[in-house]
């Protein structure tokens, strides 16, 4: 078993041919780095049988490319030194420096160099390995490209899962060089390992310690206090993961003198690991917050959270619901960014209700002025608004990119938008990139957009080297055939969700001016062109008049775009007809339950969001049967042609005549509804970031 357990790596173990390396030991030439300028030392220890093989390894690091200024051999008191001197004289007359310290066991080879020599740069080596030439140049200019971190040869990746970590066996071993350091990267000594100056704890050095906490585990203890002193690990450039070993046959367990390996592959690693972590919980914490996702959430759609207009739609909703899911989850650390016209807005919604996320603020001088120029708008005219608008999308024209932000990018996996589109500093960086897609309506309703239309930061750069979500199948269609370039495997539907919450105590028909003696049909969107009212409204008088009916009115509920507010105003005296302007979140479950019906004859829709909630709270809906609508209801609504007036009609004398109908409709509603949930959502997202990012790694 030990034998087979060794050949499944064996890509990665090599040995000497012994008697070869035993005649160039005689003509040892090699010395040290004499003018000792870089303070750089190899240290390490032997014991048993295991010193006689020992000047292999010696022979080794004598023979490096690049000189260490000393080599310190660490042993143990018991020793003779006359006879440990002959066996390596020809060592020590080229430099090797011999020091007899107490038994420590394997620690014997860091912990009395740390002592003696704080301020030096220790290397170092195991006593059965052959290090190739290159070995130590490799360590060594890790270590100047980045001086605040260990750097190795060989490394494991530490693998965790819901918050815990894996077994040790289930950890990914002899990891490639990696462009950043981590927590996650354990060390093993075994490839050689560079230490700089003063970058453990202190209590490294508590011998009590970890002698009971991980007595044959000097790379965990090791490991942990730079942890324990936020030290990351790195994995030098073109890493060196075949090693050559000096006694193949030892390595095979030939040899009473059993190694290390042998006592932690069945499971002495996590024993110990595990006590450690126990006694030092810090450093398990900071293990899981690696070890998630870094995300940058583009939280610019939530900059009208404490307005009361038609920003706080169906986009609007669906930021908010997805946020919370991420937010939930502990796969994913989250930092937010707002793009500079609505940063301060969101400053003030973070502070509200997620103050202890990161806000990345990276913005070059003129679009911190633009931000607190808009932000303040209220207080400037409009002509000065107008202006200062144009000149700054002057500046932004001709200072386009912003380095800085770049640079802060790099450190981050994954960017997610809900809605805004990826700028450009974004698509140079590294970083996954996903956008959530919720129709492309203002590109159908206009070839060619003007020139700062609002649409133009939504659909800018879309590219194959962003992933798409999108909010039904049907917005999924019609992306892909404006967007024709776009792989259609880098395009998901993600259905949006909906949630039933609770009634309260608010009495809608005295807040909204309803009358209580009467029902009430209801409509509830941003009161656009293309949600088609006009058409509802005046089909909706037809039919009453029609049929003499005098206990029912249209409640027209949400917010008024300016453009559309001439259309509507000659239906502002109808006494039938009651704009209530914008509802409050917490009264929307009363309007929807309390609703004789719910009426959405909308011309184009993405996904059809206040549909859907109409259907959960149990309201009868009328729908259009274009675009995405009968995707989403399904039969568990009455649709119709939102341009014919005669289906209309039918379908009012339906829900009015036929109390059968309408109850079948609220059942199957209720039904349908609860199909389409924000934890479903986020999950068809969150398994598409996973397998990227994962991928990636």
């Amino acid at each position: 078993m030990e034998i087979n357990k060794i050949l499944r790596y064996k890509k990665h173990i090599q040995t000497i041919f012994c008697p070869l390396i035993d005649l160039k030991i005689k003509n040892l030439q090699y010395g040290l780095n004499t003018a000792a300028s870089n303070n750089l030392i190899i240290s390490l220890t032997s014991y048993g049988e295991r010193i006689k093989e020992l000047k292999y390894t010696l022979y080794s690091l004598f023979t490096q490319r690049f000189k260490p200024d000393k080599i310190i051999l660490w042993l143990d008191n018991k020793y003779n030194t006359a006879e440990i001197h002959s066996l390596f004289q020809k060592f020590i007359s080229r430099g090797l420096e011999i020091k007899f310290t107490g038994d420590i066991g394997s620690y014997t080879k860091l912990i009395p160099a740390l002592k003696e020599l704080p301020d030096s740069i220790i290397v170092t080596a195991d006593d059965d390995i052959f290090y190739p030439s290159d070995w130590l140049e490799k360590l060594y200019n890790s270590y100047c490209s980045d001086k605040s971190c260990i750097h190795c040869h060989r490394a494991h990746k530490i693998i965790i899962r819901n918050n815990e970590i894996l077994p040790y066996e289930q950890w990914e071993k002899q990891i490639n060089s990696q462009e950043s350091a981590a927590y996650t990267y354990f060390l093993t000594g075994v490839g050689g390992v560079l230490y700089p100056p003063h970058v453990f704890s202190n209590e490294i050095f508590e011998e009590a310690v970890f002698k009971k906490l991980a007595p044959h585990a000097d790379d965990i203890w090791f490991w942990a206090m730079a942890v324990l002193n936020s030290t990351k690990i790195k994995i030098v450039k073109n890493n060196i993961n075949t090693l050559t070993t000096t006694n193949i046959l030892r390595l095979l367990n030939f040899y009473k003198d059993k190694t290390l390996y042998f006592y932690n592959k069945t499971g002495g690693n996590d024993k110990q690991l595990n006590n450690i972590l126990n006694r030092y919980p810090i450093i398990k914490q900071r293990l899981i917050e690696e070890g998630k996702i870094k995300l940058i959430f583009n939280i610019t759609s939530l900059h009208s959270w404490n307005k009361k207009n038609g920003h706080r739609a169906g986009v609007f909703q669906a930021a908010q619901n997805i946020l919370d899911e991420f937010t939930k989850d502990s796969c994913f650390s989250i930092a937010f960014y707002s793009n500079y016209k609505y940063f301060y807005f969101i400053k003030d919604f973070l502070k509200s209700n997620f103050n202890k996320y990161i806000l990345i603020d990276e913005r070059p001088a003129y679009k911190i002025i633009a931000g607190k120029i808009i932000y303040y708008s209220d207080k400037v005219s409009s002509k000065l608004m107008y202006l200062f608008i144009y000149m700054f999308r002057v500046l932004e024209s001709l200072f386009p990119y912003n380095h800085k932000l770049k640079n802060t990018l790099d450190t981050y996996d994954v960017y997610f938008s809900p809605f805004e589109g990826v700028e450009k500093e974004f698509l140079d960086s590294n970083i996954k990139k996903y956008q959530f897609i919720h129709d492309v309506i203002p590109l159908l309703e206009s070839k060619k957009l003007p020139p700062y239309h609002w649409a133009n930061s939504v659909y800018r750069n879309i590219i194959n080297d962003v992933y798409y979500f999108t909010n039904s199948e049907y917005t999924k269609n019609d992306f892909l055939k404006i967007f024709n370039y776009i792989n259609p495997q880098n395009v998901k539907t993600a259905y949006l969700g909906c949630t039933r919450k609770p009634l309260n105590k608010t009495n809608i028909y005295k807040k909204y001016n309803i009358s209580e003696d009467k029902k009430y049909i209801l409509s509830l969107c941003s009161l656009g062109k293309r949600k088609n009212l006009k058409f509802a409204i005046d089909n909706f008088i037809t039919f009453i008049n029609q049929n003499h009916i005098n206990d029912t009115v249209m409640v027209i509920a949400g917010a008024v775009w300016s453009n559309y507010k001439k259309e509507l105003k000659n239906l502002d005296s109808n006494k039938n007809i009651i704009f209530t302007g914008y509802i409050d979140d917490e009264d929307l479950p009363n309007l929807y339950s309390n609703a004789f019906a719910f009426i959405y004859p909308s011309l184009y829709e993405g996904f059809g969001l206040p549909a859907l909630e109409a259907m959960i709270y149990g309201c009868p809906v009328i729908a259009s049967n274009r675009t995405s609508l009968p995707e989403i209801c399904g039969n568990s609504a009455l649709l119709i042609n939102p341009e014919n007036n005669e289906d209309i009609l039918k379908a009012f004398k339906l829900i009015f005549s036929n109390p059968n109908i309408r109850q079948e409709l609220i059942l199957k509603a209720s039904d349908k509804a609860l199909l389409f949930t924000w934890s479903k959502t986020f999950n068809i997202i969150r398994q598409e970031i996973l397998q990227h990012v994962q991928k990636q790694n």
